[in-house]
């Protein structure tokens, strides 16, 4: 029960990882430029929330071209791949504060938008997040989050990596009803 009702000054915390979590993803958006190396990134991020007496959660990240994509999920390790114009990265950033974090992913094109196929996927990953937010509220169970999540493999995608889970990692943790956590990735 400690876990899943959170306090007062638990929430006030996960709002404030939550701001430097954005404000780091802000910075990053803004001094993004063609030329800089992947494991140059953290150092863009970083600073925002260890100024903010935060600390880093996790940065994962992944740079390839629109056009010929190879890589599903933000790698754990960063490259010295130099950004080029046509890329995209994509990106699972986690600023922290007192022990809680926020977490947002964000996918960016480099020197130019993104690609047809990038915005069509784009739309139906908002899709799926404007299904989800109004299937996941007080009550809701993961099954009802599970078969509205359906909405990704009828437009034609598929998840890859967890596709919700608690605050700070903790449960509840899902996929979606055709590809859950016991469904082999090929």
């Amino acid at each position: 029960m400690m876990r899943a009702v959170r306090s007062a000054e638990e929430i006030e915390r996960i709002r404030l990882a939550s701001k430097l979590t954005d404000q780091s993803v802000q910075a990053l958006a803004e001094n993004l430029k063609v030329g800089l190396r992947e494991d140059e990134l953290p150092a863009i991020i970083e600073p925002v929330y260890l100024k903010a007496g935060g600390y880093a959660g996790i940065h994962f990240m992944s740079s390839m071209p629109m056009r010929d994509p190879d890589f599903p999920v933000p790698s754990q390790f960063h490259s010295r791949r130099k950004l080029q114009k046509g890329d995209a990265l994509i990106t699972e950033i986690s600023g922290a504060y007192s022990g809680y974090s926020g977490q947002i992913h964000r996918t960016f094109s480099i020197g130019e938008g993104p690609t047809p196929e990038w915005q069509k996927m784009h739309a139906a990953a908002m899709e799926a997040f404007d299904v989800l937010s109004r299937v996941i509220k007080d009550g809701a169970t993961t099954t009802e989050a599970e078969e509205a999540a359906e909405i990704i493999h009828q437009r034609g995608y598929s998840t890859y990596d967890d596709l919700v889970h608690g605050v700070n990692q903790y449960p509840p943790i899902f996929q979606t009803k055709t590809r859950n956590a016991t469904t082999p990735k090929k």
